[in-house]
């Protein structure tokens, strides 16, 4: 069978996309110019965390700091985007060492 083709993206599609790489490599690089490590394979992973199945985009480590970052550029329901997420991050905070423990289980280093 042939491959199907991909849709041809818009110009304001491939101006998002720009800008959200655009975006990604300027807070990716400022961050490992700190001393920031990024963990790639946890990035973009999904997780469920004491029932909570949601995922963040970035993780980030450097010394003691934990960062778990989301990259949203788009303005469309941002609210309910973040409403969604808060859900989880309101459980990591609420038990950091069950989180740090779950995420070696996981992902070990």
């Amino acid at each position: 069978m042939p491959k199907a083709k991909a849709k041809k993206k818009s110009p304001e599609e491939r101006a998002l996309a720009r800008k959200q790489r655009s975006h990604l490599a300027i807070v990716r690089n400022a961050l490992q110019n700190m001393g920031f490590v990024r963990f790639p394979d946890i990035s973009d992973s999904a997780i469920t965390f004491k029932g909570t199945t949601s995922d963040f985009d970035d993780l980030f480590i450097w010394e003691n700091v934990l960062l778990l970052l989301g990259y949203t550029v788009s303005s469309n329901n941002i609210s309910e985007h973040v409403k969604k997420k808060e859900f989880l991050y309101s459980k990591i905070r609420s038990d950091k060492d069950g989180f740090l423990d779950y995420l070696i289980g996981k992902f070990p280093l």
